[in-house]
């Protein structure tokens, strides 16, 4: 379904955050961002250039404590304790932002640095997808006028 959103990026993940679908311009924006990557081992082992170091730092906490919220309302399973376990043992970082309290942001802005139009400054929403087992659809829209006429060109480009 959200394939057909040309104009929309969007992408839905499962309840281990494993992406489960993903429509082209997200995948445009985001590359990386396919069907079976799981977003916390994709945040925390890439480099990710199109954001700034402050900007992946925030994500990286962002998608541990996304994981843990999901964990809070679901039934731990061995997909749960091995992902969390080796998360913790291969990164510091997501061991301290897994430690912390909170829960997670479902909404905010990010600027991106995309190296064809330039900054684009863009917002995001994530919806939890009703009588599924946990799978939640995040959804991309631009915060200003620039980010908008940025995005018309990367959806009319080649």
């Amino acid at each position: 379904m959200i394939e057909t959103w040309r104009e929309v990026p969007a992408f839905m993940v499962d309840r281990h955050l494993n992406v489960t679908a993903a429509n082209s311009l997200v995948r445009r924006l985001f590359p990386g961002c396919d069907p079976g990557v799981n977003v916390v081992r994709y945040a925390f082992e890439n480099r990710l250039p199109w954001f700034s170091e402050a900007q992946l730092a925030e994500l990286k906490g962002m998608t541990a404590a996304a994981l843990r919220d999901s964990l809070d309302r679901s039934s731990p399973d061995q997909g749960f304790i091995e992902l969390v376990g080796d998360m913790a043992v291969e990164y510091d970082d997501f061991a301290a932002s897994w430690a912390e309290e909170g829960t997670a942001d479902v909404g905010g802005m990010v600027v991106l640095n995309d190296p064809t139009v330039g900054t684009l400054r863009l917002t995001w929403q994530m919806l939890d997808i009703p009588e599924t087992d946990g799978h939640r659809l995040c959804v991309w829209g631009t915060a200003d006028g620039e980010s908008a006429d940025a995005l018309a060109r990367i959806v009319s480009g080649p």
